[in-house]
């Protein structure tokens, strides 16, 4: 007769998360995430499988729990804040590991490919949240007519992608403000 499970499961998978998020994939153990979950490790690896599995349901937990498309009065407004709120984030030098879902596409993409193809779902929901807001802010006039929202959204993921990455380059200040101006720009232009 199986044991039964004498720990939390959603408590012990959001540590878990929280160790992926800052330590990445390959960087962690199992170990780690036993410590870090407070249980043994024959007890991980009965409630969860190995490594990758738990990693595939972090995974899934980060995707499920992305907030609805941003349908408030003035979502091209708030999207323009997120991009600065980004690139204010990429202009600083810590040691933050940035976005768990960028940084699990790009990283896993070619080595785990199974993972990489979750992760980068994960982008495209998050591609298609923005252009359900665009769409609103179409329908409200505040994007102009002749905009088209899912094309937009692209452009705005590519953007969030790319002030990750010039974090990670480490690229200046100076050089991140002059690409957020640019796609603040192109925005601009959109408006009604």
């Amino acid at each position: 007769m199986a044991r039964k499970l004498c720990f939390d499961k959603q408590a012990c998978l959001v540590k878990a998360f929280e160790v992926f998020a800052r330590k990445g994939y390959e960087a962690t153990s199992i170990r780690d995430l036993a410590e870090a979950m407070g249980v043994q490790l024959a007890s991980l690896y009965n409630a969860y499988g190995d490594k990758r599995a738990m990693f595939a349901q972090c995974l899934s937990y980060y995707i499920d729990n992305m907030p609805e498309p941003n349908l408030s009065k003035h979502p091209l407004k708030d999207i323009r804040q997120a991009l600065k709120r980004k690139a204010e984030n990429a202009c600083t030098k810590d040691d933050a590991p940035g976005c768990f879902l960028i940084n699990s596409a790009a990283d896993l993409s070619v080595s785990e490919p199974e993972l990489g193809a979750i992760a980068q779902e994960g982008l495209r929901k998050m591609e298609r949240n923005t252009a359900e807001a665009l769409k609103h802010s179409k329908a409200i006039g505040e994007l102009a007519k002749d905009r088209n929202p899912t094309e937009l959204a692209h452009y705005i993921t590519g953007v969030m992608l790319s002030l990750h990455f010039m974090k990670r380059m480490q690229r200046t200040p100076k050089e991140i403000n002059g690409y957020i101006k640019q796609a603040l720009a192109t925005l601009d232009n959109a408006q009604a």
